[in-house]
């Protein structure tokens, strides 16, 4: 490699385009390969289509406009001995910024950057969090000494291995902040379980907040209260957030056996997000292979699907027009709908809910309610294929099935799963929508005690 010294062009200088590319070529001797141009973002369309139309004229076989990100990588990649391979998760350390890059079809996709102090092991996991990759860097790249042993910390998941009787006095509490409901799992003597979150003595607390009055309110309560106080409550807001659906797998496996080499698929589907996770258990550490969703689908969407139906039922036979009130009334009910739809056959609606004086019942059965939600399900479907693409997996080479969250109740789900993974093992939990909180509180109770 050689180092040449050419005039810069700055973003105003369309003119010099031209120029630049013929002082490269006066300067270097032999045939012109491919040519990397860095344009910082006030670089207009046009001076960028110049820089490629002049540079294939002056001889170049190929040119690339590339940002500063890419300009950096490169650089440093090019003054180290070190061919990077699919999949890789590259960090380059420069001062406290650590910049993230994957390899995707020889291909480096830049991540993002962030700070970190590198003698701390969990300000390094928040890289792994944040950058949603779920793994450690393959390869670190530093300008200062590195802490090893706080980079093997983070380099993969190490599936616990907790039995009773637990140390009460470690106070570790697993907490899943759904979309629709929240759960929270305690650590007690004789094992972990989940804990009732309000008076009511329910372990599933609805995730929703409203602000009107001085106190807030949280719960159920709220969900009662939401025909008259919908302008001051807040609900659905954990879209937004995301999810680390991991954490489930630590439940399934704490206290069962784990073939090495297994492949497993979790599928969570919750209230409002939909998360699809392949990762391979290889001596008890979790490889996370691949981690696809949809964050705008979820149990909500299959709830929209039984109030379009009734809304339509109570309209059309009934003449009941909807003002606000009503419409989360019957939000609400289609919701209990949902879930009893899940273990019986039929459900229906009451008429008088909506109309003091008219009688009646508006019936559904599971079949139909099915039939409803096919285009929901072949985008259920459509995730999961996209999952098995990402992991360069096929569906036979699937071991296992976790099944996750409140939507994996529904028959139609369990049913597609099974279809889809004909060959593989389902694990259903008798509460799939606790295990993400019973797993992170697995996953806390082992973290050193210095976290």
């Amino acid at each position: 490699m050689v180092n040449i010294d050419i005039n810069r062009v700055d973003f105003n200088e369309i003119k010099k385009v031209a120029l630049m590319f013929e002082e490269i070529k006066s300067k270097i001797n032999g045939k012109l390969g491919y040519a990397c141009v860095c344009l910082y973002g006030n670089y207009g369309n046009e001076i960028r289509k110049k820089f490629i139309e002049h540079g294939l004229k002056s001889g170049f076989k190929n040119i690339e406009i590339i940002d500063r990100d890419t300009e950096f990588y490169l650089t440093v990649m090019s003054e180290i001995n070190y061919k990077p391979l699919n999949g890789n998760v590259i960090w380059i350390k420069n001062c406290d910024n650590f910049y993230v890059w994957k390899i995707n079809n020889q291909k480096a996709k830049f991540c993002g950057m962030w700070k970190a102090d590198i003698s701390k092991w969990y300000e390094l996991q928040e890289i792994v969090d944040e950058s949603r990759l779920n793994k450690g860097p393959d390869v670190v790249l530093c300008d200062t000494k590195i802490y090893e042993s706080n980079l093997k910390k983070i380099s993969d998941c190490h599936i616990p291995k907790v039995q009773a009787p637990f140390n009460i006095e470690r106070n570790a509490t697993g907490i899943d902040l759904g979309t629709s409901r929240c759960c929270v799992a305690v650590i007690r003597k004789n094992g972990i379980t989940t804990v009732p979150l309000d008076n009511t003595g329910e372990r599933l607390l609805p995730s929703y907040v409203s602000y009107d009055e001085e106190n807030v309110k949280c719960g159920q309560i709220v969900v009662k209260r939401l025909r008259n106080h919908s302008k001051s409550t807040i609900f659905d807001s954990k879209r937004i957030i995301g999810r680390k659906p991991i954490a489930a797998a630590f439940a399934y496996f704490n206290d069962r056996s784990i073939s090495n080499n297994s492949n497993v698929l979790l599928f969570d589907l919750g209230g409002g997000t939909l998360d699809v996770c392949i990762f391979k258990i290889q001596n008890n550490q979790i490889e996370i292979i691949s981690n696809t969703g949809d964050s705008k689908f979820g149990g909500r969407d299959f709830d929209t699907v039984l109030i379009n139906y009734f809304k339509n039922a109570l309209s059309t036979k009934y003449g009941i027009s909807f003002v606000k009130h009503k419409k989360y009334l019957l939000m609400i009910k289609c919701q209990k709908i949902k879930e009893t739809l899940s273990v019986m056959a039929n459900a229906s609606l009451d008429v008088d809910d909506f109309d003091t004086n008219q009688e009646g019942n508006i019936e559904i059965s599971q079949e139909g309610f099915q039939k409803m939600c096919e285009p929901l399900l072949n985008r259920v479907k459509n995730t999961l294929n996209a999952a098995l693409n990402n992991s360069s997996f096929n569906a036979n080479q699937i071991n296992k099935v976790l099944h996750v969250g409140g939507g994996s109740r529904m028959p139609m789900i369990k049913q597609l799963l099974r279809n889809m993974f004909p060959e593989a093992e389902h694990c259903i939990e008798e509460h799939p929508d606790e295990v993400v909180a019973i797993g992170a509180a697995y996953y806390a109770y082992n973290l050193p005690s210095d976290s």
